[in-house]
């Protein structure tokens, strides 16, 4: 008998201890090993052969129903008549049990009952809104295998750019004419936010693999906080690296900052979008190694530091981390891309042909 109660709380120990995955951490596909359980109230969703995902169960509204019908009308006209207290709503609940209690004055037992069923139906507070998880801004919020948020903060929109990727983008706020033409939203402007020659201390960064050869990193907006595109070299902006930073030079003292969105990371994302902003990218570092544009996080492995995606948008190609090895399983509409430094008096021109 104590061996079979033995063996029943180990088993029980065992069951206990199933590790868990994390919240919107991998749970399944094809080859994992890791935790297979969920939190509670979170749930296993298959997203692809490859990958399975926490997700939070969605919560249907469970508010209980008042038991009567005067439910409707919150502040009931039955309790009006009732002289004294009982006109102040706000203090419902205790002239509810203080007229119970004293079963005198001009209350009499026609109102106890209708008193005593109303005031136990005192309107629910209002049933708390789950607020929907949100994608952050510039983050990824749909695409083929997407199980993250696909909300946007209040003002972006959650934008398509190809098969596998769509970002929370802002509508630009510069009050420009409006185009007539379905061409790239490329800049009228004849070159970018600093002019075709390149200034002391400044670089160009250029694409060098086709079908993008020799385009020029620059804002899909130009001199203005957007998605990061490789586009014509008259549009190309001229960068300074600072303390890991790659720092988009637009004059005055005005400067952009080179951002990536490491959001998707938790959930299994193979590859994450680049923005430039005003504020200093607060994850992982830049660096070169040669010429080459390179990219370091701590806790991210990466198989080539200096492997990027420039993949198809409806303007230029925009250029995402590529997390895997370079040239292999690259996704759908995306080429695989290196970024390097030129130091030419000007960008070469290579006409933007698609």
């Amino acid at each position: 008998m104590l061996a079979q109660i033995g063996v029943f709380l180990a088993v029980l120990a065992c069951v206990s201890a199933q590790a868990t995955a994390p919240e919107w951490g991998q749970c399944g596909g094809i080859g994992w090993t890791g935790p297979t359980a969920c939190p509670p109230g979170w749930t296993c969703v298959y997203a692809n052969p490859y990958h399975s995902q926490c997700l939070q169960v969605a919560t249907t509204s469970s508010t209980p129903m008042p038991p009567t019908t005067t439910s409707t009308k919150p502040p009931t006209t039955s309790v009006k008549p009732s002289t004294t207290t009982s006109i102040k709503p706000s203090t419902s609940t205790k002239s509810s049990t203080s007229t119970s209690t004293k079963p005198s004055s001009s209350t009499t037992t026609s109102i106890k009952p209708s008193t005593t069923t109303t005031t136990t139906t005192t309107p629910p507070p209002p049933p708390a809104t789950s607020s929907p998880v949100t994608a952050p801004e510039w983050g990824q919020c749909g695409g083929i295998g997407w199980t993250g948020p696909t909300t946007c903060p209040p003002g972006w929109f959650c934008t398509y750019l190809n098969a596998y990727h769509s970002q929370c983008l802002v509508p630009a706020t510069t009050t420009t004419e409006p185009t007539t033409t379905s061409d790239p939203p490329t800049p009228t402007a004849t070159a970018g936010p600093l002019g075709a020659t390149l200034l002391p201390g400044n670089f160009w960064v250029y694409s060098d693999e086709a079908p993008n050869f020799q385009w020029y990193l620059q804002s899909s907006v130009s001199g203005a906080a957007s998605p990061a595109v490789v586009g014509d070299s008259t549009t190309a902006a001229q960068f300074q690296l600072v303390n890991g930073q790659v720092v988009q030079q637009l004059g005055a003292g005005n400067v952009l900052y080179l951002n990536v969105d490491t959001s998707g990371v938790a959930s299994g994302a193979t590859y994450i979008p680049t923005f430039f902003a005003a504020t200093p990218n607060p994850n992982g570092t830049f660096g070169f190694q040669g010429n080459g544009l390179t990219w370091t996080s701590a806790g991210i492995s990466r198989p080539f530091l200096g492997a990027f995606l420039a993949c198809e948008t409806p303007g230029y190609p925009a250029i995402y981390i590529n997390l895997g090895a370079y040239g292999y399983n690259t996704p759908l509409g995306c080429s695989d891309e290196t970024l390097n430094s030129y130091y030419g008096a000007t960008a070469d021109s290579v006409s933007w042909n698609r």
